[in-house]
């Protein structure tokens, strides 16, 4: 991981592996921006109000990268208003962009994008106080179209191949006669 004084000159190094509470903006200062930008572990991204999300929002909004890649071995469960902060990152580069889906100007703001693909609760917490909550799926079709060239799921059963599981009973006082160890 790098310090403070080697991020400096970046300009001697090919590959750079941070995590995403590094210093973006002393990146952006310095003038780097990389053409490719990987991002592992990407559901730590999901939440927009985050500073680590909004850091590393700028960092490839204003780098537009070549490349951008996130990779997660943990599933978005099931609420799609986690996929906002998400495609919002992929869509930054308009002109790379696959299939020339303008997510950024039909979802301007995570509202729209909920009311788009989730269906709207209103929970009264007291008389004057009312929160909106975001459930379900809908237009999923839709969905699709966006997620179409930028999301590939694979099932960790299609793909691991582990050995038998084996069972053995085996009674510890056979084998160890001291009772201390109990």
């Amino acid at each position: 991981q790098l310090k403070k004084k080697q991020y400096e000159d970046l300009s001697e190094y090919n590959i750079i592996i941070c995590s995403y509470d590094f210093p973006y903006p002393d990146l952006c200062s310095k003038g780097f921006y990389p053409q490719i930008i990987v991002g592992d572990e990407c559901h730590y991204l999901k939440n927009e109000k985050a500073q680590r999300t909004e850091k590393f929002h700028k960092f490839v909004y204003e780098g537009e990268p070549e490349r951008l890649g996130l990779l997660s071995g943990t599933p978005i469960d099931n609420n799609i208003t986690e996929w906002y902060s998400l495609l919002s990152l992929l869509y930054y580069n308009p002109v790379r962009v696959p299939g020339g889906i303008a997510f950024q100007k039909d979802f301007p703001y995570k509202d729209k994008f909920c009311e788009t693909f989730c269906f709207r609760h209103e929970k009264h917490i007291s008389r004057h106080r009312t929160v909106t909550e975001w459930k379900g799926f809908r237009n999923k079709d839709l969905l699709w179209k966006y997620l179409n060239g930028k999301y590939i799921r694979r099932l960790q059963k299609d793909h691991v191949e582990l050995p038998a599981f084996i069972e053995k009973d085996v009674f510890v006082s056979d084998i160890v006669e001291d009772r201390d160890l109990f």
